[in-house]
């Protein structure tokens, strides 16, 4: 592996942060409020070497544009190509959906900005159709990358 330009990393203790504890778990599981500014000290104590970030994609999906027909309560586009951060035409439940998703991808992209800073791995899962990658955090991850 070294002649390829990689290191082989052993992981002796994997600790997953989800919103959600599993009732079994594959790896040690905590539960905490991602604004804590623990996180990004945590990323800071030199001992992380990769740092995997999913945010939710409900907001975002482009799922939202297939219709159901004689489904009155199927899901309704939130962003489109011109608004990825939401549809200026949002009101209630809808527009506190995307301003909490908008909140969490600004986070990521401020996890990804530190964790490029201190040369850490970092990976973003997403649905490769979605319109999370056309949304302002996105944008400015690819500028500041």
């Amino acid at each position: 592996m070294e002649q390829q330009g990689l290191q082989q990393v052993f992981v002796d203790i994997a600790i997953a942060i989800d919103k959600v504890k599993c009732t079994f778990p594959h790896a040690s599981v905590i539960q905490i409020d991602l604004a804590d500014p623990i996180v990004k000290q945590w990323l800071t104590q030199g001992n992380v070497v990769a740092v995997f970030l999913a945010p939710q994609c409900g907001t975002s999906s482009l799922a939202r544009n297939i219709p159901v027909p004689d489904n009155p309560n199927a899901p309704v586009p939130l962003c489109s190509i011109l608004e990825p951060d939401g549809l200026r035409n949002l009101s209630g439940r809808d527009l506190l959906r995307v301003s909490l998703a908008n909140i969490l991808y600004d986070f990521c992209r401020e996890i990804v900005d530190l964790c490029s800073e201190l040369g850490i791995a970092v990976m973003v899962k997403y649905p490769l159709n979605s319109l999370f990658w056309v949304t302002t955090w996105c944008d400015i991850v690819h500028m500041t990358s």
